[in-house]
């Protein structure tokens, strides 16, 4: 008698819960450019003035390595963003 009673208070508990697939909105994934021109950080270094430049990574092939040229200087475009960037993505002042 007891245990019936457990179970069907467990029962009754847990029907009040929703699962998170249950939901009826299902959120799209995040789609990524198919080319590293199209990334954040390319596109970062284009809006600044920048020439981006992608070169095979020569320890692993199929690896592209960004680069964005500004101010004469070629620098990793992800290094960049990252330097001329806070973490709220506010901009910061030049290189």
């Amino acid at each position: 008698m007891r245990s019936s009673l457990l179970i069907v208070s467990a029962m009754v508990v847990l029907s009040g819960c929703t699962l998170p697939w249950s939901s009826s909105t299902v959120q799209k994934p995040i789609e990524y450019p198919s080319t590293q021109s199209g990334s954040p950080a390319a596109s970062f270094c284009t809006s600044k003035g920048g020439v981006v430049s992608i070169e095979k990574n020569p320890t692993i092939p199929t690896m592209d390595l960004i680069y964005c040229t500004v101010w004469g200087k070629k620098i990793d475009a992800w290094q960049y963003m990252g330097e001329q960037t806070s973490q709220t993505g506010a901009t910061q002042s030049a290189l």
